[in-house]
């Protein structure tokens, strides 16, 4: 968990014709972290050419994504046992079912199309129905004139009052939020109606020019076609669904073909080859090194020359992490600052532990906590993929840890022993705020939890950079074990003057690890200079490196004391959210004593009140307790260039 699988490098060296299945044998075994050959020594003749084009493979994989679409299936699901095609033999089968289906596609299509068009001229139609005129014949009387078209419902009652006797109103069938009407009048009030339709935001909607005839039998009609429409749509979505049953299963076989024809294609990128050889390289955790010999020698027949080899000294290979499941939510917070390297502790499990700690500090609350396990709860339940589910762990987990500090701290949604007089909400330690609180000792674990944290990222700096060989700046460095030493000297002495009194401070031995570390870190970089001009090498002048070596100086003690006091921040949120529970309560008991209203009131400023805190502040929490990982934490060890194991994968 902290330290990645132990890799080693394998080269292997086989017959061209033996590639093709020996690459194949390495995607399905999913060990080899392939790295081009390009970066290694090993001269390179020629490549021979692919039988496909990449981009033409890709377009053959949107091909069959765009079936599985249109026949409405998921990439995912029940496959088909097929023997082996090549892509143009896919790519003739892919243009048989696409013909089938763009054909019932086509069909649906057009009855969908239809049928929204007789039902636009249903919609028409039932504006005349109940008039016993002929649709065509409305134009032609000489003594009247009709106006056909829809108008906001609200404005109904204001057009009656308006237009008075003169106009005859036959409202129709409402379509959504408007009315659809009938207006008559005589050709001389002709003007006056319009104008009083336009105030009222009519919209004409004339029948047109094919519609002759009653009202009636043109809505029959148009019934009767809607009922062909619908059968002949019915019966190209039957055909779709029985293509997808026959077809889906095919077609997801096809899919996982492709995939790997692409995948194989692109790893090829990644071999030399000579005039009858190919030459792979690659990292293999050294678990699995035999069962790569074992795969390669059989595919070959023996024909093959494996090499294999610890990490040299230099090389960066790939880290295989293996991550608890409980901590894998977690992960993803250590990779918004990068990736471990090969040689790097693997920090997530510290992480878990040191933010749930730092966010319970700045945010214990039983019933704040409680909200947040809920919220985890339904989020990890109701989440469909991973990463969702990982947030909700999260939340979970942040609501336990507060939680668990609520009842130290003796808070329930801002309710404590001193305003509710319960003895059974007394606080296992101290309230951040309040009477009977001491502040002091609050700032005071914070500062010497954020020791505890520094200290842990020191310690892994020294491992990190033994682990490379790096000894100078494992040991004469200032976050080596020369500027750790000096640190928890200075951190004894701090100690020491709190128990004892600055009077009574026996620090001697203390003092002199200090003094001893300063006149290390001041020499190291003149001295590093001095042996440089010795060999001849280029190098900064002496003068240079005693700036250098002062600042370093100051930086050592200035920039640990910094860090330090950054933790200060758990106490002053742990204060800030306290007194904002605190204002909260005090307010509804202020409401509460109003005539009336006021317990409804103070309830809902309760409850208002805890909802924004628990949003704010938690909020605020969760950013500093991660800023504190990155800056006070990770800046000590981790340097997230690191590069992810990525075996070659075929399915």
């Amino acid at each position: 968990m902290l330290t990645p699988a132990r890799m080693k490098r394998v080269n292997l060296f086989i017959l061209e014709k033996d590639e093709p299945e020996v690459t194949r044998a390495l995607g399905e075994l999913k060990t080899i972290h392939l790295v081009p050959a390009a970066e290694t020594d090993v001269p390179l003749s020629h490549r021979p050419q692919q039988d496909r084009h990449v981009d033409e493979i890709r377009q053959l994989l949107l091909h069959v994504e765009r079936l599985l679409t249109e026949l409405g299936l998921e990439a995912e699901g029940p496959e088909a046992v097929l023997p082996h095609k090549t892509p143009d033999e896919i790519s003739d089968r892919l243009h048989q079912i696409e013909v089938r289906a763009d054909e019932a596609s086509r069909q649906a299509a057009r009855c969908e199309s239809e049928r929204t068009q007789l039902d636009s001229m249903i919609r028409n139609i039932e504006s005349f129905v109940g008039l016993g005129v002929p649709i065509e014949r409305l134009n032609e009387f000489s003594f009247l004139h009709f106006a056909i078209g829809s108008m906001p419902e609200t404005s109904l009652g204001d057009l009656e009052a308006k237009v008075g006797e003169n106009v005859v109103l036959l409202p129709r069938r409402p379509s959504g939020d408007k009315q659809r009407i009938v207006a008559v009048t005589s050709k001389k009030g002709r003007f006056a109606l319009e104008t009083a339709l336009e105030h009222a935001g009519f919209e004409p909607e004339p029948p047109g020019e094919s519609m002759t005839g009653l009202a009636e039998q043109l809505k029959a009609d148009a019934d009767r076609q809607i009922d062909r429409v619908e059968v002949q749509r019915d019966m190209a979505q039957r055909v779709l669904k029985d293509m997808a049953a026959d077809c889906g299963p095919e077609l997801r076989t096809y899919r996982r073909t492709i995939v790997n024809e692409l995948r194989m294609i692109e790893a090829r990128v990644n071999f030399a080859y000579t005039e009858a050889a190919c030459y792979i390289t690659g990292w293999v955790p050294a678990a699995q090194v035999n069962q790569v010999t074992e795969v390669v020698l059989e595919k070959t027949g023996g024909r093959a020359a494996i090499e294999i080899y610890d990490p040299p000294p230099g090389s960066e290979p790939p880290s295989k992490f293996t991550t608890h499941p409980l901590l894998r939510p977690f992960a993803m917070l250590v990779a918004g600052y990068g990736f471990p390297k090969y040689r790097e502790i693997e920090p997530t499990l510290f992480v878990a532990i040191t933010f749930l700690a730092m966010f319970g500090f700045m945010f214990g609350d039983v019933g704040h906590g409680l909200v947040l396990t809920v919220i985890g709860l339904l989020v990890r339940r109701k989440g469909r993929k991973e990463k969702t589910r990982d947030i909700g762990t999260i939340f979970l987990a942040c609501g336990l840890a507060s939680m668990v500090m609520g009842v130290v701290y003796g808070s329930y949604f801002g309710l404590t022993v001193e305003n509710t007089g319960q003895t059974w909400m007394a606080p296992l330690w101290q309230e951040p705020f309040g009477e009977h609180s001491d502040p002091l000792m609050t700032l005071e674990v914070a500062v010497v939890g954020g020791a505890a944290m520094i200290s842990i990222g020191l310690i892994f700096n020294i491992i990190n950079r033994l682990r490379n060989r790096d000894f100078m700046h494992g040991i004469f460095d200032r976050v080596g074990l020369v500027g750790a030493l000096m640190y928890w000297a200075v951190l004894w002495v701090a100690l020491k003057a709190l128990v004892f009194g600055p009077e009574n401070l026996p620090v001697g031995p203390m003092l002199g690890i200090i003094a001893a570390g300063v006149v290390v870190l001041f020499i190291r970089e003149p001295l590093l200079v001095f042996l440089k001009h010795r060999r001849g090498e280029p190098a900064e002048n002496l003068g240079e490196a005693l700036i250098t070596a002062c600042v370093e100086v100051m930086e050592v003690f200035i920039g640990y004391l910094a860090n330090s006091l950054s933790f200060l921040r758990l106490a002053a949120y742990a204060f800030s959210h306290a007194a904002l529970l605190l204002a909260t309560f005090e307010m509804s008991r202020v409401l509460a004593d109003l005539p009336t209203v006021g317990k409804p009131l103070a309830v809902v400023m309760f409850v208002v009140g805890n909802v924004i805190i628990i949003v704010l502040e938690g909020l605020v929490a969760a950013i500093q307790a991660v800023r504190l990982e990155y800056y006070e934490f990770f800046g000590k060890f981790f340097s997230g260039n690191g590069r992810a194991y990525r075996p070659f994968e075929v399915e």
